[in-house]
């Protein structure tokens, strides 16, 4: 049994990787920018990534994490 990597071509590894490296910087960025109490680039690095990275628990949890740094509990706290 191989493993998948192996069973890929050249260029479907560098577009993998390339999408994966892409997808760390974002969150890495956002990440920083938390960091920093930069809620604003924050929430709108983390609302950039795809919606299957976006509803990750990480991510939410980072995204509310914003949320609650810039005082905007109104949309942390549904009505």
């Amino acid at each position: 049994m191989g493993c998948a990597i192996s069973n890929m071509s050249f260029e479907e590894r560098d577009e993998a990787e390339s999408y994966l490296l892409g997808l760390y910087s974002k969150i890495g960025e956002g990440c920083y920018a938390l960091s920093r109490y930069d809620c604003v680039h924050a929430l709108n690095t983390f609302k950039s990534l795809p919606a299957s990275h976006a509803n990750t628990p990480f991510v939410l949890s980072r995204t509310a994490r914003a949320l609650y740094e810039s005082r905007n509990l109104t949309e942390v706290i549904p009505s």
